[in-house]
């Protein structure tokens, strides 16, 4: 059942609209005979039935006031129409539904038009027109028939661009803008925000109104030249000439809420002008822009994930290069197309092959200068580039590239005047689509499409509010053309808008599970559209605020929410719409939620207390309220309208009399609860003392159960002792907490004191040894004691104090000294109860340990310590050493060290041992490669090198040489290699086993193999 709304525009053309989608439609004409029209009220003067074709006609409405029109549509010729009231409701003469129906607004003199889709073809139908005054007056039918056959001839109907959302949606002038599509068909754009310093700022379409995406002035700087594209996984980029980086250009893009910069900011060589981005098969960020540090010619640049680098040469271009714009070939290559001043300043077309750019077809390709070049590929691989044609009086061209020549596509100059800010884009179909700023209607945008022979416009010429600056145009999923500009007409703000497809409008309707429901209950609500078959989700509102959304499920989604406040509420269901229909919105259910019921509970933190005792009681009320508890005792007051606070509402007091009492706690409930109540039972007592026997608190152990006695006054009152919460007395050493209670109902009282049970002994150290290890700072111990109720800690030390120990639950079994020498030893024992021994002492001597030093090799050299002890040049020697020692290798002339073995490792010449035992350490010398220039001998390669001048040769022997080469010379120097030992003759090849690495320079190399 159709039921689509309209409005009538200035222009006396319609526009379908729901919410803020606009529609158009594609009617077929076929010629027929109209029966006379009746007019039975002055309202409709010229109700017809036209434009009538193969399962469809346009229904025409005009009006000679303001009003409403309605319409139905029934089977049959001549079929009777109902009522005015009827057919404003949608109903036949019955009150059964019409199949199709609709209204749209009226104005005076002006003619408003909808159009009925999927009409059975040759079927006769009536149309039955109503309409009324703004004060609901007037209605009356006023019926037409018509018999719909096949037709003929198809005839386009203007159709109509809509605004996306508001017009002029940006805070601000918004200029330099760009229009991109996410992979799920959502609306992006990005611009320079005037309203932000000229920054960054992006925004997208949520169906309903126009956001901010992270923040606005996301870049650091001024940003012009702005291109949007999306990544393969959905990530928007933005590419723009970063003022705030020396005009270079600046990547940045928007991941997990937050802007960042792709590598550095200000990545290429020099300022960027027209900065063009698009994204490699592999997914890679690439950017095209006008190259300030190469004499402005191209360059394009891809980001490899870590850095920015250039795409074969910078600055490839024959000339400057404006007006870049990049786009990828079908094979995955990288293209650019720009007014090539190197060509007269006409179009040029480049392409990367992979090694070099080169020019596709003929640089200049066009017949004059070109202007605002823009590249796309069709789907079906044609390369088509648009552009301001100065050579056609600066009207839109088009050429198209046919593998080996450009052609024109359609006629050169196609616009009806100058076309400024052409940008082009491809339709799913393979049809071109160019928007531009079009002069001859009065500076507004304009849409026009190859149709295959001629280029048409799209719409209406000059469709926007006012002058349209820096258009920008793509294509939806679903084929439907957007255009983005800087909005004259809505003061230089941003405005998108869209030609979309023909769809229809379903019927929303919204219900509740529970009306009235009760605050806290949860409700299930049902939004059902007709037909079913609509798809996508729903958004449920309670006036402006969201609820959830969900999915449609045979023409039905649902909400459940327990998050609606007690009163009346507007419930709407808003149908975003599909590819076959519109947004729409129910009509609004009210929804009334009753207050909920709340608990109130009452605690204190005193059962009983004392006259005077302050005594706090606490009310709890259901979670989520809000309010205030007024606590009373009997007919007084205490806690007059105490506030809650996350539930709870407190109450202290002092002035209870002895007796018992019932305090009530009453909540006076909140816009959401009731108001509810509680109570709480509290019994004042006599005062009272009990004191804890001093003499029974401090007892030594002797295995038998320790009571606590007491006191009361008044005397002879009952009372509970505890020792550590328990009732029965403990027997072991140690300290408890004694907790004494009257137990007379009639008094109140209670103290505490600590019990100690001591241990009377103490630990006794039985035999104690300490034997040394030969060239060790370490001594073997052993320790055994004893104690009445067991030994809790071992201690060995140098010092007669046991406050110096450091305790241990088991005998240590060894003790290391910082020197050698003659030692005493104590040893210390320690119970539970911290009873010490008296220590244990005994005396040892500690030998210092040997270090064993072995020199080897096939060269020389000596090993020294620190502290001094050895100078070793050869063979083995040794001497004792405590704590660390420092050795040092120094090799003899001729010689290398080449490294470290058993205690020490390592290439370098120092290396240190800590001498806590006996330790070997062995030092290699092997004799150093001899190396010739011009007879003077050198130990290294490095060395040679250093000493060569231009032109030298360094002379290698007939063997492998180690070492390393680091060449920082400006010079030439030449690597010989296989000579005998005398030099004078070369007899096989010198390997050489370390790495050369070249700075500056060259090194040429001749019977040398490098490993």
């Amino acid at each position: 059942m159709y039921g689509i709304a309209t409005r009538v525009r200035h222009d006396a053309e319609t526009e379908v609209t729901t919410l803020s989608r606009k529609i158009y439609f594609l009617v077929l004409l076929s010629c027929m005979a109209l029966p006379t029209l009746c007019f039975a009220t002055p309202l409709l003067t010229t109700p017809s039935f036209e434009n009538v074709g193969p399962g469809q006609a346009t229904l025409v409405l005009q009006s000679s006031g303001s009003g409403t029109g309605y319409f139905t549509l029934l089977a049959g010729n001549n079929a009777t129409c109902g009522t005015g009231a009827q057919v404003a409701a949608g109903l036949d003469s019955s009150g059964t539904g019409a199949p199709y129906h609709g209204s749209l607004p009226l104005a005076a003199t002006t003619t408003g038009r909808y159009t009925v889709r999927n009409l059975t073809q040759g079927t006769p139908y009536t149309a039955c027109f109503a309409a009324d005054s703004p004060s609901g007056s007037n209605l009356s039918p006023i019926p037409v028939s018509a018999n719909l056959t096949t037709g003929t001839p198809a005839t386009l109907l203007t159709p109509f661009w809509g605004a996306v959302g508001n017009a002029g949606f940006s805070a601000d002038v918004a200029s330099f803008i760009s229009l991109a599509f996410a992979p799920d068909g959502t609306p992006y754009v990005a611009y320079s925000d005037y309203g932000n310093s000229g920054k960054a700022t992006m925004m997208t379409f949520d169906g309903m109104g126009w956001g901010i995406v992270g923040n606005a002035g996301f870049s650091a700087g001024r940003a012009i030249n702005i291109s949007l594209a999306f990544a393969p996984d959905g990530t928007p980029y933005v590419a723009y000439c970063d003022l705030g980086n020396s005009n270079k250009a600046t990547v940045m893009k928007y991941n997990n809420g937050v802007w960042s910069a792709l590598g550095i900011a200000g990545f290429s060589p020099g300022a960027a002008n027209f900065t063009s981005l698009a994204f490699a098969p592999d997914g890679a960020p690439c950017v095209a822009f006008k190259d300030g540090a190469n004499s402005n010619k191209a360059t394009v640049m891809k980001f490899d994930g870590t850095n920015w680098n250039i795409v074969g040469n910078a600055g490839f271009s024959a000339g400057q290069a404006d007006y870049t714009s990049l786009a990828f070939a079908p094979d995955g290559a990288p293209c650019v197309a720009y007014k090539d001043a190197a060509s007269s300043s006409k179009a040029t077309m480049m392409k990367f092959d992979g090694t070099n750019w080169v020019t596709v077809g003929t640089a200049g390709f066009s017949a004059g200068q070109a202007d605002y070049t823009s590249l796309d590929f069709a789907p079906d691989g044609t390369t088509y580039v648009v552009y301001e044609d100065s050579y056609n009086n600066s009207m839109a061209t088009a050429m198209k590239f046919d593998g080996s020549n450009w052609v024109t596509v359609g006629s050169a100059g196609f616009s009806a005047g100058q076309a400024y800010f052409t940008s082009l884009a491809i339709a799913p179909d393979n049809t071109p689509y160019v928007v531009y700023e079009d002069k001859t209607n009065n500076t507004m945008a304009t849409v026009m499409r190859f149709d295959g022979s001629n280029w048409v416009t799209v719409g209406s010429a000059g469709f926007s509010a006012g002058q349209a600056l820096y258009t920008s145009i793509a294509f939806a999923p679903d084929g439907t053309p957007y255009v983005a500009y800087m909005d004259y007409g809505n003061g230089q703000k941003a405005t998108v808008m869209n030609l979309a497809a023909v769809k229809a409008t379903p019927v929303t309707t919204v219900i509740s599970s529970a009306n009235p429901s009760t605050f806290g209950q949860a409700i299930t609500l049902t939004a059902t559209l007709s037909p079913e078959n609509a798809s996508g989700t729903v958004t449920f509102l309670d006036g402006a605020n969201s609820l959830g959304t969900s999915t449609l499920a045979g023409g039905i989604a649902t909400c459940n929410t327990s998050a609606l406040g007690a009163g009346n509420h507007s419930i709407t269901a808003f149908y975003r719409g599909d590819s076959n229909y519109h947004a729409s919105t129910s009509s609004s259910l009210a929804q009334t939620v009753n207050k909920g019921n709340s608990a109130t509970t009452v605690n204190q933190d005193l059962n009983a207390s004392i006259p005077g005792q302050s005594v706090t009681f606490t009310a709890n009320v259901t979670s989520g309220a809000t309010g205030v508890v007024t606590f009373t005792e009997g007919g007084t007051t205490l806690c007059p309208e105490v506030a809650l606070n996350i539930g709870m509402a407190s109450c202290s007091t002092s002035f209870l009399s002895v007796g018992s009492h019932t305090i009530t706690a009453a909540y006076s409930g909140d816009v959401n609860h009731a108001n509810s109540g509680g109570s709480v039972d509290h019994s004042v007592k006599s005062a009272a003392t009990i004191t804890l026997d001093a003499a029974t608190l401090n007892t030594s152990y002797d295995g038998t159960a320790k009571t606590v006695t007491a006191t009361t006054n008044p005397g002879g009152l009952g009372y509970l002792l505890t020792y550590n919460g328990n009732t029965t007395p403990p027997s072991a050493i140690g300290s408890y907490t004694v907790s004494a209670l009257i137990t007379d109902n009639n008094y109140l009282g209670n103290t505490t004191g600590i019990l100690v049970i001591r241990d009377p002994a103490i630990p006794v150290i039985q035999t104690f040894t300490a034997l040394p290890r030969a060239n060790y700072l370490i001594a073997d111990t052993t320790i055994v004691a004893t104690d009445d109720v067991g030994v809790t800690g071992y201690c060995v030390t140098e010092s007669t104090n046991s406050t110096d120990c450091t305790w241990s639950p088991s005998p240590t079994g060894s003790y290391t000294f910082a020197t050698a020498g003659l030692k005493t030893l104590y040893a210390f024992a320690r119970d539970a109860a911290g009873n010490v021994s008296p220590y244990f002492v005994t005396t040892l001597i500690v030998n210092s340990p040997i270090l064993t030093v072995a020199v080897g090799g096939t060269g020389t050299g000596t090993v020294t310590t620190s502290p001094a002890g050895i100078s070793c040049t050869n063979g083995v020697c040794t001497a004792t050493f405590t704590g660390k020692v420092n050795l040092y290798a120094t090799p003899s002339v001729l010689s290398n060290f080449v490294g470290w073995g058993e205690a020490c490792n390592g290439l370098v010449d120092a290396c240190s041992v800590t001498m806590n035992g006996p330790k070997t350490v062995t030092a290699t010398f092997n004799a150093a490669t001899l190396l010739h220039i011009g007879g003077t001998t050198y130990p290294t390669l490095q060395a040679a090198y250093e000493a060569a001048t231009r032109g030298a040769v360094i002379q290698m022997l007939d063997n492998t040489t180690t070492g390393t080469l680091t060449a920082g010379k400006s010079i030439t120097v030449t690597l010989k290699g296989g000579y005998d030992p005398s030099y004078t003759s070369i007899t096989g090849t010198t390997a050489l086993t370390g790495p050369i690495k070249i700075q500056q320079g060259k090194i040429e190399a001749d019977k040398i193999v490098i490993r």
